[in-house]
């Protein structure tokens, strides 16, 4: 339970980060800042290598940086222990918080239509847009495999009331989440490729 919390601060810390970052509206920064405040204080606790947790936090956080908020320097093996090796989350947490390019061979590895966990393929898909851009061969090459892989797992018409939504179906780690939160990590995994420019692509600004 108090894991899960700590999840549903990290998004709400990132959508916050995400909105001052946008708008550049100085409403936005204070909430933003207590937001990043909280959850660093809740990071010292460590994460004992969380992979999900771990994504949400990182980009909560490299998304503040960019903002020009108050955010600590940080090692991602300080803060969430041993990520497993070449994972989506571990090639995220090096390259935006240690500054560093784990080996791209891992990159190459990741197949898209072998996998239904929502989060893997949604941080997998961050992690080779950061790592190749908008024009990089891999993730072209991901792109059309990954949209394809989303949209085979998306509930259609004879299905009734699920129609258009995705389900857990034991499909990742917190499957306890449900059919709202799965929905709306494949919705972001799909507009990755026009919405991630927009947030994390953008420079740091100062206050208007």
């Amino acid at each position: 339970e108090g894991r899960d919390r700590l999840v549903d601060h990290a998004i709400a810390t990132l959508a916050l980060c995400e909105a001052y970052r946008i708008t550049n509206a100085v409403v936005y920064r204070a909430s933003a800042q207590s937001a990043i405040d909280c959850l660093e204080a809740s990071l010292e606790h460590g994460i004992d290598g969380d992979e999900s947790l771990a994504g949400w936090c990182v980009l909560a956080l490299e998304s503040a940086r960019r903002g020009a908020l108050n955010v600590n320097n940080h090692e991602s093996g300080a803060l969430f222990g041993e990520l497993p090796e070449a994972s989506p989350v571990s090639f995220l947490a090096g390259t935006l918080l240690d500054g560093k390019k784990d080996d791209e061979r891992a990159l190459d590895e990741w197949d898209a239509k072998a996998s239904i966990d929502h989060e893997h393929l949604c941080f997998a898909t961050l992690a080779i847009y950061e790592h190749d851009g908008p024009d990089g061969p891999r993730w072209r090459a991901w792109q059309r495999q990954v949209g394809a892989a989303v949209m085979q797992l998306q509930r259609a018409r004879k299905d009734g009331c699920e129609e258009g939504s995705w389900s857990t179906d034991g499909s990742f780690a917190s499957d306890t989440r449900g059919r709202v939160y799965a929905t709306a990590i494949n919705v972001l995994t799909l507009e990755l490729y026009y919405r991630y420019s927009k947030v994390l692509g953008m420079e740091p600004h100062d206050d208007k």
